[in-house]
């Protein structure tokens, strides 16, 4: 029914069509220039001209790999990407202007110690990083950027979570890996299409699209996860 009563719409339209002629296009009279041609109240609402843009207006352009692959102006040219690309660089600007702060930068208060009037003390004093994360961020890769971080004293504080530490002890004690029963890309998927069942009775846990292939013990203690919760 739906079918025939889309085709008759069709079929009406098409005939509509042929026994209308087809307009001619708007054409200015002779004598009169096109403007002329075109309504006051269209113009009105649609010719209007934009205002000039403010001086140091960042204009959207992406990165050209035409120049070759430079990693550096690559994460650089996101700011002026657009969208997401632009938050992301908006948050780079904001942690290069953290590292590169110091007390220097900042006016001498009056009541300030005599020790940190100096300006060369004062270039020694500069920000106390802290740096948050998460659990899942500890079960996936990104646990070596944070790893890199710590190693190279780029961070002077953790604050992370119960689960960011258990999670880190399990990745010290065994790898992780991608589990996925997806045919087209194995190892790689949500993990949520697997059975929890099956894992539990073969000793392999998951951490969302982690898995975990062997209990692990620590201390006597043994540290087994499944989904959001814990086992001790």
């Amino acid at each position: 029914m739906l079918r025939r009563c889309v085709l008759a719409g069709l079929a009406a339209v098409g005939f509509a069509s042929a026994a209308s002629p087809v307009p001619a296009p708007l054409r200015p009279a002779h004598g009169s220039s096109a403007m002329s041609a075109i309504p006051t109240a269209t113009t009105d609402a649609v010719l209007v001209k934009s205002v000039e843009m403010p001086e140091g207006s960042i204009k959207i352009e992406g990165y050209d790999f035409n120049n070759g692959v430079d990693h550096n102006a690559l994460l650089g040219s996101f700011l002026a990407s657009g969208f997401q690309a632009s938050n992301f660089g908006m948050a780079v600007e904001e942690v290069n202007k953290m590292r590169a702060w110091t007390l220097n930068d900042e006016p001498v208060a009056e009541d300030e110690d005599d020790e940190l009037k100096d300006p060369e003390a004062r270039k020694k004093v500069k920000t106390t990083v802290f740096l948050g994360y998460t659990s899942n961020m500890a079960s996936c890769g990104v646990r070596e950027t944070i790893r890199y971080l710590c190693q190279h004293k780029m961070v002077d504080v953790i604050v992370a979570t119960a689960g960011g530490i258990e999670e880190d002890i399990i990745k010290c004690l065994a790898p992780t890996y991608l589990g996925s029963c997806n045919p087209l890309y194995p190892g790689v998927g949500s993990g949520f299409e697997l059975d929890g069942k099956t894992l539990r009775l073969q000793v392999v846990f998951f951490i969302f699209s982690a898995i975990v292939s062997c209990c692990m013990s620590a201390c006597g203690i043994a540290l087994v996860k499944c989904g959001h919760h814990r086992f001790w």
